[in-house]
């Protein structure tokens, strides 16, 4: 993780044998690039389960969180820092 797009990384710190998998809307080349495990078109989307309005799967709110939809906006439910936007979980909200 150092702030620049190099090795294998199909995106900036991301993707590839030995950095993190992929945020949704970031570039990739397989499937085993993205959180979500979808790559379509070079672009990692979200899984189906996080875009149907319910609280579903690992979601620890509607459509966000867990380990395959995107991160939650502030005043969602998470369970930890990585399920918010922010990076901050306190009290189980994003702040």
């Amino acid at each position: 993780m150092d702030g620049i797009k190099n090795r294998d990384e199909t995106d900036l710190d991301c993707g590839g044998i030995k950095c993190p998998k992929c945020e949704d809307t970031q570039t990739c080349k397989g499937d085993c690039d993205c959180i979500s495990e979808i790559c379509k078109n070079n672009v990692c989307i979200p899984a189906e389960s996080c875009k149907d309005d319910i609280k579903n799967q690992d979601e620890t709110d509607i459509d966000c969180g867990g380990n395959k939809c995107p991160k939650c906006e502030d005043e969602k439910i998470c369970d930890e820092d990585c399920d918010c936007l922010s990076r901050e979980c306190k009290n189980n909200t994003c702040a």
